[in-house]
């Protein structure tokens, strides 16, 4: 009958409003869960090839291939402190 329709209605309504705010509060978290995968992210330093051979500091490093005319770069580049 229309009073049980109007009680359904009204029901769903209430289902329909309650899930927009679960929604509201998933997404809060999503943001701050979002945040947090971020800034443990950037504090992870860059992965090295596995071709990059093993050594304690950089002074170990294997030259492996060589480009352009280091001698031609200027010794002072004028915008640097």
């Amino acid at each position: 009958s229309k009073g049980q329709e109007t009680e359904e209605i009204k029901g769903l309504k209430e289902m329909a409003s309650q899930a927009g705010e679960d929604a509201s509060g998933v997404e809060e978290e999503l943001n701050k869960i979002e945040s947090q995968v971020n800034t443990l992210l950037a504090s992870l330093p860059n992965l090295l090839d596995d071709i990059v051979p093993d050594g304690d500091n950089d002074g170990a490093n294997e030259i492996v291939n060589e480009w352009g005319d280091a001698q031609a770069l200027p010794k002072k580049l004028g915008w640097t402190d």
